[in-house]
């Protein structure tokens, strides 16, 4: 299954950059333009939230920024493309403030990999909130996330955001994280297929509302959102203040009541590297497709995307400076 997907993602990203790059006029007409530069951007894997997003904006960007051909890396997720954004793997990414604040002090993931240097990395918008999504089957005896010590769940493919949030949770619970779950490092779709045959006891992902592989399996049904404890969430916050307690809206999965789970908000990175033109450009195309509903229409999720006062202080980095001459022509001071 998951083969099949992965193929018939790089055919369609191999027709959109064949139609952007040959599509355009004559051979003298293509001689006559500059040299194009290719670049990939750090998504997740197929299924994910963060994989729908960044297949939209660098198609976007493909056909509005001439001279660059994004495409995107499905392998990762919060924790591996902040290890990739660190190292220079990727030219730009989706990240979370979990994953930029583990790596940068060397915690869970990156306790092998040690300490990541990040001055040379920059944000410049914000995205969607994430949330705690734990997913079990409807008739499953374990009634909140607090049940799940002990259980078998799935943790995403390796790279996955929740493999830095969730040692986080353990450390306030008093869990251990290695010891407390048997996990399968399995991506969306085949961690779905897996609950409902009995191999695994839960789906458990830190993810923006609205993931396609989610989505479909509530509308499927025969499945239940697992509530975190308020005490649990306080304690989260009281030591990491980045999380903040909130609630996945009664419907926002079909079936589902409102929801306890604390959340991060998500944001677009790049290398200080980067021209500052390029950045600028990408503001601004991100700007007008969310002002004229384009990026709006193929998913809700970016109702919450923007360029907000606060985004050096959710994300940790400094603002590139493509992006700030961006920020002072729409009036955005930061804070």
């Amino acid at each position: 299954m998951k083969k099949g997907r992965n193929l018939m993602v790089v055919a369609m990203v191999l027709l959109l950059t064949m139609g952007m790059v040959f599509a355009e006029g004559s051979a003298e007409a293509q001689a006559s333009k500059p040299a194009v530069e290719y670049l990939t951007f750090g998504g997740s894997d197929i299924g994910g939230l963060w994989f729908t997003e960044a297949a939209t904006l660098t198609t976007q960007w493909n056909a509005d920024i001439p001279g660059i051909v994004w495409t995107v890396d499905t392998r990762g997720g919060g924790t591996a493309n902040a290890f990739w954004l660190a190292t220079g793997k990727v030219a730009a990414a989706l990240n979370n403030t979990p994953g930029i604040r583990a790596a940068m002090e060397g915690e869970g993931y990156f306790e092998e990999h040690g300490k990541q240097d990040f001055s040379n990395a920059r944000v410049f918008a914000a995205l969607h909130r994430s949330y705690m999504t734990a997913v079990v089957k409807s008739d499953s005896s374990i009634k909140s996330f607090e049940d799940l010590r002990g259980k078998r769940i799935a943790v995403g493919q390796p790279g996955n955001s929740i493999q830095t949030v969730l040692p986080m949770i353990c450390d306030v619970m008093g869990w251990d994280y290695e010891k407390d779950f048997k996990k399968e490092y399995i991506a969306d779709y085949d961690a779905f297929d897996a609950l409902r045959t009995g191999q695994i006891d839960a789906v458990v992902e830190w993810i923006g509302l609205g993931a396609g592989a989610f989505e479909e399996e509530f509308e499927n049904g025969g499945i239940r959102l697992l509530a975190m404890k308020e005490d649990t969430i306080s304690k989260l916050s009281a030591k990491y203040p980045f999380y903040v307690g909130g609630t996945i809206a009664q419907g926002a999965y079909k079936g589902q009541p409102e929801t306890s789970v604390p959340f991060t908000q998500d944001f677009l990175t790049v290398q200080a590297s980067m021209s500052d033109d390029v950045v600028y450009q990408m503001c601004k195309v991100l700007y007008d497709r969310l002002n004229d509903g384009t990026l709006i229409s193929t998913h809700r999720a970016f109702n919450e995307a923007g360029f907000p006062s606060y985004i050096e202080k959710i994300s940790l980095l400094e603002l590139h400076d493509g992006a700030k001459k961006f920020y002072d022509e729409i009036g955005v001071v930061l804070d």
